[in-house]
């Protein structure tokens, strides 16, 4: 199955006024692979999936192959402590704005202050509402992605405060 997704820097609060369908505070880690990104994620320690993500197929970097599997959270916890070379932890709020979900991410650690929002499209040229409270877009800057965010953390945030 496809994933399109775009991807933007939140750089205001007001998405706080917003009432999330759903909040879930979210450990992930990575497993090292040149061909595919593999995750492994745990959703408020009772829930997990593992993941497997190929690189983009599109020009824009929106479209990728994605391959989701719910596993234990036991399983997803050995994975992440016993093969994964970076992971990240986040609060996840899920928002309805305009017949659509956004979700904002809160990332903790040195990651501190960082706070993400994506949406998931039915297709690449689907139109849709741009939140007042995204900024600059990021779809397809591997900076962003959070594969990278949970290997370069300080290094991304200096880069991007321009320090």
């Amino acid at each position: 199955m496809y994933e399109i997704e775009r991807k933007f820097i939140v750089y205001s609060d007001k998405w706080l006024k917003l009432v999330p369908e759903e909040i879930s505070f979210i450990r992930q880690g990575y497993i090292p692979s040149p061909k595919a990104c593999i995750r492994a994620r745990i959703y408020d320690n009772n829930r997990a999936e593992l993941t497997l993500k190929g690189p983009p197929v599109d020009k824009d970097k929106r479209k990728r192959l994605e391959f989701n599997c719910a596993i234990s959270p036991d399983y997803a916890r050995q994975i992440i402590d016993n093969f994964c070379e970076s992971e990240l932890m986040k609060k996840r709020y899920k928002l309805k704005y305009y017949g659509k979900i956004w979700e904002v991410d809160v990332f903790f650690g040195s990651l501190y202050g960082l706070v993400l929002a994506e949406i998931e499209l039915v297709h690449e040229h689907e139109k849709f509402v741009r939140p007042s409270w995204v900024a600059e877009e990021v779809t397809g800057d591997e900076r962003f992605s959070n594969a990278s965010l949970a290997k370069y953390k300080k290094r991304l945030i200096g880069e991007f405060l321009g320090e």
